[in-house]
């Protein structure tokens, strides 16, 4: 299907909790556009009509690797750490932007 690897994990998003689809394509899809996009489509179409609602992910990231572990299996752990680690960077900015109302001198 063009899937290399993927996994799902739970993230914390507005004190509620998230599914997050790691997605590592074929190498071929990386460097085409247009290939990424329908694998992208193909990608959630199949979630939705394959897996029912609670364990549909709410969002897909697409990526050139994901993170193994010893045994060269993708390492949950350090995923879900990367996209909570997104996710804080997109609060402190969201804050921020809150909070700069004024214009500066």
């Amino acid at each position: 299907m063009g899937v290399s690897d993927c996994c799902v994990v739970p993230v914390e998003r507005d004190g509620k909790k998230i599914l997050k689809a790691a997605v590592m394509p074929l190498p071929e899809y990386l460097f085409d556009k247009d290939k990424l996009n329908e694998l992208k489509d193909n990608v959630e179409r199949t979630c939705e009509l394959e897996l029912v609602g609670p364990m549909r992910p709410d969002e897909y990231e697409f990526m050139a690797y994901l993170p193994t572990g010893s045994y060269g299996k993708a390492d949950y752990e350090k995923i879900t750490q990367m996209f909570t680690e997104e996710e804080n960077e997109k609060n402190k900015s969201s804050d921020k932007s809150d909070t700069d109302i004024g214009g500066g001198i």
